[in-house]
């Protein structure tokens, strides 16, 4: 790092400081301004910053940046940008806004040879949103796409149509919150809305995978394999207490009576979910009559309840529910 250059920044940050210590007056609040212009001017005609004391410097100067009352971002600009810096990375600061950041990180992206390593998972979908804003046909190309995807966030993912046209995304191995929610973000930017896939079975950590979806904005979840009845649960449980699905898929879950009772006992307080499939779990009489009490006061609008072993008196049951609910449209009792 050229020592006469941080000097230069270092001097800037102490007249800011200097001033902002003064006193509140408009006259030292004027010149605390003019130094950060010239802390801007310097930074940007100069090389990026690099290495441990670049980092803190511009730590610095951005809670700086705050007193004066400015957004002020950390930027962390990749090797591919810049050249070798710590950990590969060098550092800038930024008052743009997330829309001229976004649009900045693009424009160096295919200035540096669209190299995967330009972005990380928080900035990726802002850079994906300015690439739609400006119909960058060849950023948002669905193989280019995936394979930028899959090079920032890992290879712990996939994507795929289903049948009806719905693009689903697989999660093969668990997410922190932050990571799930930036990768549905992103990829609903570009293929609308998304059913997420959760891997069930034996031993399953239920609590955990549903903990990542809290603040996800994951409308659309689907459970391949068994739910067991502590899966159930805590799925019931995480429909009681956070209000963001709206279509719940569990075909072919082997959901036993209690697991059964205890996620349908969830759609009384839940007010979002309008969409429940349950084909292919074999549901008692018993069951299915704790299904009919509680979709009286539910917000489904539909039910599937295909191949699911339904007697006659089940069936009645949920006939006279199905009058009850004013939201429910469509109860598919095929292949009973």
């Amino acid at each position: 790092m050229d020592s006469a250059f941080t000097s230069k920044i270092d001097r800037h940050l102490q007249i800011i400081n200097t001033c902002l210590k003064t006193g509140p007056s408009n006259a030292f609040k004027q010149i605390a301004k003019t130094a950060w212009q010239a802390l801007e001017r310097d930074l940007a005609a100069g090389e990026p910053l690099k290495g441990a004391g670049a980092l803190s410097l511009l730590h610095t100067a951005a809670k700086v940046g705050h007193q004066l009352g400015l957004e002020v971002k950390m930027v962390a600009l990749p090797q591919g940008a810049y050249g070798e810096g710590l950990g590969g990375m060098t550092f800038t600061i930024s008052t743009r806004s997330s829309e001229d950041q976004a649009k900045y990180l693009l424009q160096r992206y295919w200035e540096c040879d669209g190299k995967p390593d330009f972005f990380d998972e928080q900035t990726l979908p802002d850079v994906v949103a300015a690439a739609k804003a400006i119909d960058d046909a060849r950023f948002l190309e669905a193989e280019h796409l995936e394979k930028l995807l899959h090079e920032v966030y890992g290879p712990c993912f996939r994507c795929y149509q289903n049948r009806e046209g719905r693009h689903v995304v697989h999660i093969q191995s668990l997410f922190d919150r932050d990571k799930l929610s930036a990768l549905y973000g992103t990829l609903s930017l570009v293929r609308g809305p998304l059913i997420v896939t959760l891997e069930g079975g034996e031993g399953c950590d239920w609590k955990r995978r549903l903990e990542v979806l809290k603040d996800s904005k994951v409308k659309s979840l689907k459970v391949e394999g068994a739910l067991d009845d502590s899966g159930a649960a805590q799925l019931a449980l995480f429909l009681e207490r956070h209000g963001c699905l709206e279509e719940l898929y569990l075909p072919w879950t082997s959901l036993s009576e209690k697991g059964a009772r205890k996620l349908f006992s969830a759609l009384r307080p839940n007010e979002t979910l309008r969409r429940l499939s349950l084909g292919g779990n074999e549901l008692s009489d018993r069951a299915v009559s704790w299904l009919a009490i509680n979709l009286v006061d539910s917000q489904l609008e539909v039910l599937e309840l295909w191949c699911c072993g339904i007697t006659d008196q089940g069936a009645s049951s949920l006939e006279e529910a199905s009058k009850l609910c004013p939201t429910l449209k469509i109860l598919d009792r095929r292949l009973n």
